[in-house]
């Protein structure tokens, strides 16, 4: 199996997000994906360390795009983390306006440089959670409970519902 076939693969598998730990199961080293992305910047998008988007030029790739931010910021993260609070209400629709501000929940300890748009908690222990088309949720009634202050960040529509 060819490099754009096993990023093919992984893509389509992880919401069009490759990670390094996933290529190397392709039997692949880092530096074949980061000489790939050099050579290739149309296909791949560095997004962090360790972690790339995939564009899949013929697009064969049946991938929500509404996802992949949320997917992205999982992934910078780690593989403990999930989205928590107003970014999951934001994720489902059900906020006026995204917030500034994607927010995190994580059980391990973050060493990595992350990017300033990324709000992560380090908690003991992780909350219910919701795998939705790949990504790691916070329950959605541990977040409405959660921004239960927030109010300006939801519609009408999820009060009455």
């Amino acid at each position: 199996m060819n490099v754009r076939n096993a990023l093919f693969e992984i893509a389509s598998q992880n919401s069009g997000i490759v990670t390094t730990k996933d290529f190397r199961q392709y039997s692949y080293t880092d530096a074949a994906l980061r000489v790939f992305a050099r050579r290739h910047p149309d296909e791949l998008i560095r997004h962090g360390t360790g972690v790339y988007e995939y564009l899949d030029p013929q697009d064969r790739l049946d991938i929500d795009w509404d996802v992949v931010s949320s997917a992205v910021a999982q992934a910078l993260v780690g593989e403990k983390a999930y989205i928590s609070g107003s970014s999951v209400l934001g994720f489902y629709h059900l906020a006026n306006v995204a917030p500034l501000k994607m927010q995190l929940k994580t059980t391990s300890r973050i060493t990595r440089a992350l990017p300033p748009s990324l709000d992560v908690s380090v908690v003991s222990t992780a909350e219910k959670i919701d795998i939705v088309r790949g990504v790691r949720l916070q329950n959605l009634a541990a977040a409405f409970r959660e921004a239960e202050g927030l109010t300006e960040w939801l519609t009408k529509e999820a009060w009455i519902a």
